[in-house]
């Protein structure tokens, strides 16, 4: 079958499928190993056919809505595409990789043997979550940093108790300060607070009327710079 022949769908691709495909080819790239977009990219392909054949208004849908995220709109950094096509199915197939990485501010580039454990996609960067060598320490690996890229033969090891879940929610992206969770009360005008009140900062979250347009906010949040990054905001 040859790589560029339209893909055959018995039945036929409605057109509620082929919104999703290009919703996922608009908004999902970032995340999906390219072995997986490359198998997709004839559905990719189809979907535009079938929605331009339709007058039902889904062909314009994709017009019609938008991802944002908070802040500045800032570029995404440019990712070597070769190596982040390995990284990904390192991260698959679950295999150790040997990584040239250039950290931070630091002048040349550094050898490292990783073991990958998941991505995780915050303000259009994309990051490697990962142990190095025999350590239990997870680490931070910036796509955009990765110079190069070999994977090994070897399985990758992984920490028993990893919970890529609890990992975030602890806080592990918003720049930890402290291990334990910290009391917020806050003070903000009252037109502040109608975001709050619609979007809590945690469960356990009230808010008091203190008077003079000026609303209490209490809630348990994590102890991060990213906290107070967002007070200062304000």
């Amino acid at each position: 079958w040859q790589p560029q022949a339209p893909q055959l769908d018995l039945p036929a691709l409605d057109p509620q499928a082929a919104l999703t495909f290009k919703l996922v080819e608009a908004h999902l790239t970032k995340v999906l190993p390219a072995s997986t977009l490359s198998y997709l990219a004839p559905w990719f392909r189809n979907a535009a056919g079938v929605l331009d054949a339709h007058e039902n208004g889904l062909s314009r849908w994709p017009g019609k809505i938008r991802v944002l995220s908070s802040g500045l709109p800032l570029s995404a950094p440019i990712i070597d595409a070769d190596a982040q096509a390995l990284v990904y199915q390192a991260v698959l197939n679950e295999k150790q990789l040997e990584l040239a990485y250039q950290p931070r501010g630091a002048d040349a580039e550094k050898t490292y043997r990783v073991h990958p454990l998941a991505l995780v996609v915050k303000d259009q960067i994309v990051y490697l979550l990962c142990t190095m060598w025999d350590y239990d320490e997870i680490r931070q690996l910036a796509l955009h940093r990765i110079r190069s890229a070999t994977l090994r033969d070897e399985a990758a090891l992984r920490p028993p108790d990893f919970n890529l879940d609890a990992y975030v929610a602890e806080g592990a992206f918003g720049y930890r300060l402290g291990a334990t969770p910290l009391f917020l009360v806050a003070e903000f005008s009252r037109k502040a607070a109608v975001h709050l009140a619609e979007c809590p900062l945690s469960a356990d979250q009230t808010l008091t009327d203190t008077g003079e347009s000026r609303t209490r906010v209490s809630a348990t949040v994590q102890d991060t710079a990213e906290l107070r990054w967002w007070l200062l905001g304000y």
